[in-house]
Formats: C-alpha cells, sequence, structure tokens
C-alpha cells in the first residue's frame, strides 16, 4: 500500500491494547501517534492535525461526546473509528448520530482493524484529492475569465489602431484598456532612437493605475539604454523568448535602485517590431505585488505587441503613400516641361522616371495592403497582400472578375462602384465580403483608383482586411442595443419607484393631518345638525316662515358646500399626481390651501404660526397639489421640531414659533419656512435631502419629506437650500421662477 501523509491518534488508556494495535497498524507504515486520555489528546491535535483518531467508547463518551464534538468543531474532517464493548449499545446509537464513521466491536481483530483503517485513509484521501480538484477548477476558471477579458481588451485595442491609426489619443485609449483588464499598475509604450552612435528608447506613452504615480517625467526612466547598468539580461530575454518579465528583488544591485524609484515590484516587457526591425516596447508594471504572468496571459499581450508593431507599420505605409501621391502631379508637371525644352532633358527625365518606377515596384510588392490592377472589369494585376487575403496563387486570380469572389449581395455594389466615369467618383471608399479559396469570409474596405494604364483607364485598387473590425462593430452593436434597453427600463422603474415615494410621503402628511381634517369637518357638521334642529323648533311651535326656511337653507348649503371643498381639496391632494399634470398655480393660494389643513392641529398643540404673504399676488408654473405637498412637508419638520425642543424646555416659558412668508424677487418666487426649533447639527446638514436619512425616531418619519421635497422643487425649475444653528432655529428658502419667465420660454421659436 502507498505510504500515507496522514497521522493518526490512538487514545487508549490500556497499555496492553496500544500495543495490540500497533502492532496491527504497523504494516501500513503509517505516522502513528497514541496518548491516554482526552484531555492528552485535545493538547496534541492542534500540532499534529490527525486526520484519523481510534478511541475507545467509553473514554469519549464523557460528558455527551464533548470531546468528539470539540474536535469537530476545529476540523470537521476529521474521522473517529471507536471500539465499544457489545453491551455499550446505546452509546454506539449516540455515537452514530455524531457521523462517527465506524464502531468496532471488542475484541478488535486485526484483520478488521487494517480493513477498516485502511478505507477510512481511502475515504479521507479521496476527500483530499476531490478538494485539491476543486480548487484547480475554480483557479482554472479565474485564470480562464481573466485570460478571456485581457483578450478582449487586445482585440479592442486592436480595433482602435486599425480603425483611426497609430496616435496619441488611440495609444492612450489602448493602455487605459490593457491596464484595467491586467490589473497592472502602469502601462507604457518606449520607442527606440539612435544618439551618438549608441541605442537609447524613449518613453512616449504611459497609463497609471488610481493612486500610482507617473514616472514618465522622472529624468533617468525617460530616456534608458538597454544595454545599460541595471538593465542585464534583458536583451537576451527579448531575443530568445519574445518578452522579459522578472520580480524585482532578483535584479541586482543597479536594476533594483532604478525599479524602486518608480516603486515598481514586478513587470513584463514586450518587443515591438516594425517591418521585422526592433521599433521599441510596450511593457507594464506591477507596484503592489511580484506577480508571475502565466501562459494565456502571455500569448494575449504578445498579440498586442504584434498588433502595435502592425499598426505603426501601417501608419509609417500611409503616411508615405500619401507624401508620395501629394509629390506625384508635381513632379510629373516638372519633368514634363523638362521634356518640352530639349530631348536631352527627356532622356534624363526618363531615367529618373524609371528609378520612380523602381521604388513603387517595391512599395507595392511590400505593402501591407492588398493592391489589385483592373482593366476591363478583371483583375490584371494583384500584390503578395492580396495574395495572402484570398489564400490563392496569382494564376487563380488574374483574369478573374472580382464579382466573381463575392457573395450575390455585393456583385452589384462591386460593379457599380468600379464602373464610375469620373476620377472624383471612382474615389469612394466602400465595404464588401469575398470568399476566400479556403471558403472563408472575409470583410474588406476597398479603396478605388481611376488611373490611366498604357492609355486605357484602369482601377487600382487598395484593399485592407477589417474582418477583426467588423466583428468588433457587430459585438458592439449589440452591447449598445442591450445597454440602451436596460437603461431604459431602469430610468422606467427608477420613475415609477420615485412616484411611488412621493404619494407615500402625501399619504404620510395625510395621516399626520387627519385630526386637523377631522375638525374642519365637524365645525361645519354642528352648524347643520344645530339648524335642523332649530327648524324643528320652529315647526313645534308653528312659526316656521318661508323666509325663514329660505335663509335657513341658504346657510345649510353654504355648510355643505364647504365640508364638500375640504374633501374634494384632499381626494386630489393624496391621489397620484403624474408628471405633466402642470399648470399656473398660485404660490399663495397654495399656502393658504396648506395651512387650512393644519392650522386646528398647530392650534391644539399651542404652535404660532406668523404668516406674512404678500398681497400682490405671486404666480408660478408647476403641479399645485405637489407644491402644497412640499409646504406640509416642511411644516410637518418645523412642528416636530418645535415640540422636541419644548419637551427639553418644560417650565422655561418657552413659545413654540413657526412662520412662513412668500414675496417677490426680481424675476423668482421666495418662499420660506422657519422655526424656533431645535436646529439641525451642521455635520448632518449636508445628508438632508437623501432620502431615508431622518433624525426622527422609526415611528415618527421614514426620510422621505425632504428627498421629495427636493425632487418636486427641481422638477419646478427651483432651488431649495437651508439654513439651521442648534437649538436656535431653521429656515428652509424655496426659490421658483415667476409665471412670467416661463412664458417667455414657451413664445421663443
Amino acid at each position: 500500500m502507498e505510504k500515507a501523509n496522514l497521522n493518526i491518534l490512538i487514545i487508549e488508556e490500556n497499555p496492553v491494547l496500544t500495543k495490540k494495535y500497533l502492532q496491527a497498524l504497523s504494516s501500513l507504515e503509517l505516522n502513528i501517534l497514541t496518548v491516554e486520555n482526552c484531555k492528552s489528546a485535545f493538547e496534541l491535535f492542534p500540532k499534529q492535525n490527525p486526520k484519523l483518531i481510534l478511541s475507545s467508547i467509553r473514554i469519549c463518551q464523557s460528558g455527551d461526546f464533548e470531546f468528539v464534538k470539540q474536535i469537530q468543531q476545529i476540523e470537521p474532517s476529521v474521522r473517529f473509528i471507536l471500539t465499544a464493548d457489545p453491551s455499550d449499545s446505546r452509546l454506539i446509537i449516540d455515537a452514530l448520530e455524531l457521523d462517527i464513521k465506524s464502531v468496532l466491536l471488542k475484541p478488535v481483530k486485526k484483520d478488521k482493524l487494517v480493513k477498516v483503517v485502511k478505507e477510512q485513509l481511502a475515504s479521507k484521501n479521496l476527500q483530499l484529492r476531490l478538494e485539491l480538484e476543486e480548487k484547480r477548477r475554480r483557479f482554472a476558471e479565474k485564470e480562464n475569465d481573466k485570460s478571456s477579458l485581457i483578450l478582449h481588451s487586445v482585440s479592442q485595442a486592436t480595433t482602435y489602431f486599425f480603425r483611426s491609426g497609430f496616435n496619441e489619443k488611440t495609444a492612450n485609449e489602448a493602455l487605459a484598456l490593457i491596464g484595467q483588464a491586467t490589473k497592472a499598475s502602469r502601462v507604457y509604450i518606449y520607442q527606440s532612437f539612435k544618439q551618438k552612435e549608441k541605442n537609447y528608447t524613449l518613453r512616449i506613452y504611459e497609463w497609471v493605475a488610481e493612486g500610482i504615480k507617473a514616472s514618465k517625467d522622472i529624468p533617468e526612466i525617460r530616456k534608458v539604454s538597454l544595454s545599460g547598468e541595471g538593465f542585464e539580461g534583458w536583451g537576451d530575454s527579448l531575443r530568445e523568448k519574445g518578452y522579459f518579465s522578472g520580480v524585482v528583488s532578483d535584479f541586482t544591485e543597479h536594476g533594483q535602485a532604478m525599479m524602486k524609484m518608480q516603486d515598481i515590484r514586478s513587470l513584463l516587457v514586450f518587443p515591438i517590431t516594425v517591418n521585422n526591425e526592433w521599433w521599441g516596447f510596450v511593457g507594464l508594471d506591477d507596484c503592489r505585488s511580484e506577480r508571475i504572468w502565466i501562459d494565456s496571459e502571455l500569448s494575449a499581450l504578445k498579440s498586442l505587441a504584434f498588433n502595435l508593431g502592425a499598426a505603426i507599420y501601417r501608419k509609417q505605409l500611409d503616411d508615405e503613400l500619401i507624401k508620395l501621391n501629394q509629390n506625384l502631379e508635381q513632379r510629373v508637371k516638372e519633368r514634363t516641361s523638362e521634356l518640352e525644352i530639349e530631348v536631352f532633358e527627356r532622356s534624363i527625365a526618363e531615367a529618373l522616371l524609371k528609378d520612380s518606377e523602381e521604388k513603387y515596384r517595391l512599395i507595392y510588392e511590400h505593402a501591407s495592403y492588398g493592391i489589385l490592377l483592373m482593366q476591363g472589369g478583371k483583375i490584371t494585376m494583384t500584390n503578395p497582400a492580396m495574395i495572402e487575403i484570398f489564400e490563392d496563387i496569382p494564376r487563380n486570380l488574374i483574369g478573374r472578375e472580382l464579382s466573381e469572389l463575392v457573395p450575390k449581395r455585393f456583385k452589384s455594389i462591386v460593379s457599380e462602384k468600379l464602373n464610375k466615369e469620373t476620377e472624383e467618383a471612382s474615389k469612394e471608399t466602400f465595404e464588401i465580403q469575398v470568399i476566400t479559396a479556403n471558403r472563408k469570409s472575409k470583410w474588406l474596405e476597398l479603396k478605388p483608383k481611376l488611373i490611366s494604364w498604357y492609355g486605357e483607364p484602369a482601377y487600382l485598387v487598395f484593399a485592407s482586411n477589417i474582418s477583426l473590425r467588423k466583428k468588433a462593430e457587430q459585438e458592439l452593436q449589440q452591447l449598445n442595443s442591450s445597454l440602451e434597453n436596460r437603461i431604459d427600463n431602469e430610468i422606467r422603474r427608477v420613475e415609477h419607484q420615485r412616484q411611488l415615494l412621493v404619494q407615500k410621503s402625501k399619504l404620510e402628511s395625510m395621516g399626520e393631518l387627519s385630526a386637523g381634517l377631522a375638525h374642519e369637518i365637524n365645525q361645519p357638521l354642528v352648524s347643520i345638525s344645530m339648524g335642523l334642529d332649530n327648524m324643528l323648533m320652529m315647526i313645534s311651535d308653528q312659526k316656521l316662515n318661508e323666509d325663514y326656511i329660505s335663509k335657513k337653507i341658504h346657510t345649510l348649503f353654504k355648510d355643505i358646500d364647504r365640508i364638500r371643498n375640504i374633501i374634494e381639496h384632499v381626494r386630489i391632494f393624496s391621489r397620484d399626481q403624474q408628471v405633466g399634470n402642470e399648470s399656473e398655480i398660485s404660490v399663495n393660494d397654495v399656502i393658504r390651501n396648506a395651512l387650512s389643513m393644519i392650522r386646528i392641529q398647530f392650534t391644539d398643540h399651542n404652535v404660532h404660526l406668523n404668516i406674512d404673504i404678500d398681497a400682490e399676488e405671486v404666480t408660478t408654473f408647476g403641479n399645485q397639489y405637489k407644491l402644497e405637498q412640499v409646504i406640509l412637508n416642511l411644516l410637518s419638520n418645523s412642528k416636530y421640531a418645535v415640540e422636541e425642543k419644548a419637551k427639553r424646555n418644560i417650565g422655561n416659558g418657552y413659545e413654540k414659533e413657526i412662520s412662513v412668508s412668500c414675496r417677490k424677487d426680481n424675476n423668482l418666487a421666495i418662499l420660506e419656512v422657519s422655526d424656533n426649533g431645535t436646529g439641525i447639527e451642521k455635520n448632518i446638514l449636508a445628508n438632508i435631502f437623501n432620502p431615508f436619512f431622518t433624525t426622527k425616531d422609526e415611528e415618527k418619519g421614514t426620510g422621505l419629506g425632504l428627498s421629495i421635497s427636493y425632487a418636486i422643487i427641481n422638477e419646478m425649475k427651483g432651488s431649495i437650500k437651508v439654513n439651521s444653528i442648534v437649538n436656535e432655529f431653521t429656515k428652509i428658502t424655496i426659490e421658483l421662477p415667476l409665471k412670467t419667465l416661463k412664458e417667455n420660454e414657451h413664445e421663443e421659436p
């Protein structure tokens, strides 16, 4: 049997049995520990951490198997094998209820003991292997997710380069993507150059994570020589492995000093090659940990360096082609003029032209673009890059029409774009799909140029393989579509929740005002009751006349109208007011309506109300019931503040006062609610408009009133401010645009 890396603990007070067990288990080559009682076993357990315990059931059962329970709390995976007499049936049942794996009846046979121990060890080894496999699986999943994120970022960065070219903007965007995906501290690009016959490299772009200091402005770091001190081994590693990575603690003394200037603990560098020549390198720093890069990350980042080189090479070719195109016409004119002067100069110009054609041929053959020459609708010449795109040999392409190599839906596009009669019309760039010789589908971006070839019109077509870009665009479009739907749904959900909170706050206000409203309704009811009693008395005394009846009925109807108006106002106020139910409103009337619902309640609580409203009408634009809710919320808060202060100042002559004022100021309606209550502490002033923030007890407030008031005032294009001193006063100031401003906005064309 293979030797197990497990400790076995034997608890037995009888040395004869201990010796017997040791002899029986000696063939298993295990690490066996022995003790005489549970106390010694409990002291030994944390040090040796045995995975299997062999003990007499009578030793373990003391205190209702307390020893077994304590061991299982420390290490739930530990396994017990208990030995018991046949008379210990009750103890055996209790032990099995504690998930004891095996119970052996005494006298224990050697073969039986060895078999049970083997079974338990095999089961434990299986459990350990399963746990190890699960750890490996979780680690693999985590690394796979990380690698997928890095690959996606590399793909997106490549899309930036091939869509917009290699420049400062795309480089910074790409570095940010890679830095966030790899969780690096810095990502940077160095460009090589030569100075005084010595090779240097210069940091030109850099991205740094939050909390990490930038290092591109450090003189010792901005320009370095990889052959100098501190960079030992970099060149060999870059040539042999295609990258350099390392932990700073393993560097030479000079290398550690240079890295510590930047707080680097580990780094990774990939060379950038352009047209098979070393251009520079892209690197990543980790300032937080000594990091080891896995193969999938290295592969993804290596492709980033390769794509960077391709993008830089493409930009170089683009710049060269643009320069050649800009100078071509002028050079042709100059040479034509020289040819008209004399034959000798013409021959010189022809020699120069031949030399130029050789240069163009080299560019044509080594260009990363695919190039086609088409005449009479057929391909007459193609460069090596185009052969790679179509994955076919030249003889299978030359002589064929381009429309034969595209799907049916693109045939008309090819025919239309490559049969323009004017040079300007032929410059239109367009995209098509092509089918290669291996039946693969690729996307190409074609840039046609109408030229003259041996005296006949022809098309010079430049082709770029944009398959990766198209794939990225499709994925981005799908993501945008999904994101827009989620945003729309979330906006609707939030708006619905806000309306529910507004309505909840309004119903809370109605609950607080119920006593005052009952009093307001009870007064006209009493008047109606007394009027009817008087009429009955007049009837019994036979003193009822038509004039008395008319006056009394008129009075009764006035009281009924008063009750109806109160109920109608409460009904409209309490219902859900949707956004858009806006009109011209009188701020003065809104204040009066709000006060009518709380005046009695305030009077009953000895709260003195000071009302200061301009005689001149103050009007604004909005929902009068929502503004009324704001005023009620503010008055409710002021009432709570003065009531709380009154509790603290019993017998000190404190008078509860709340003031409400409204006035015009330039183009604004200014509404103020102030009180001489408890005030608000400075450290919580900034939070009072947050939803569910309240200093009241749970049963006295939900923290919705001020946040909803803030939202309503903001919806009306106004502002709300608070000024308070603890134990002195609180003043809430609301500024709303006057109605004239709203009208002017509507009158604009």
